[in-house]
């Protein structure tokens, strides 16, 4: 049977757009996480954070060291003057996975020592938030936990 170049014209089209169509529905069928579940509430208190974030900046920079079996997380301040009533929460999100997402609760100095089983391999986001002397800090950074 011989093709002509209209026939050959259209069923290339036909064909180019089932192949479209075909990666369409598996992108729609995708489970593709563009936000967190509390994503009304984050943007909701972004401008609460920054001032608290500008105040955490004035101090210092959260560092965060990972060891073997967990991490050291290091909150900036001076331990004489900023540490007085020290409490808050340690937020460690897995971007790739929530179900490993949890919170630990501070209390004390201005180092923490974090060993936890659920501290898997892995590209982490801390984000910390306590409270001393009145004052409320945030601030949050990224680390790998090897």
């Amino acid at each position: 049977m011989k093709i002509n170049f209209g026939t050959g014209l259209f069923m290339a089209m036909g064909a180019f757009m089932l192949f479209i169509l075909y990666f369409f529905l598996v992108a729609m069928r995708e489970q593709t996480p563009m936000s967190t579940r509390q994503a009304w509430e984050d943007s909701q208190t972004y401008t609460q954070r920054q001032g608290q974030q500008e105040a955490t900046r004035a101090l210092g920079i959260l560092r965060v060291q990972p060891l073997a079996n967990g991490v050291q997380v290091f909150l900036p301040g001076d331990s004489a003057t900023t540490v007085t009533n020290l409490q808050g929460k340690l937020r460690f999100q897995r971007p790739d996975n929530e179900t490993m997402d949890f919170t630990l609760t501070l209390q004390g100095g201005l180092l923490h020592t974090v060993v936890d089983p659920r501290l898997k391999t892995g590209r982490w986001r801390l984000k910390a938030e306590w409270t001393s002397a009145g004052t409320t800090y945030y601030d949050e950074t990224t680390f790998y936990q090897p």
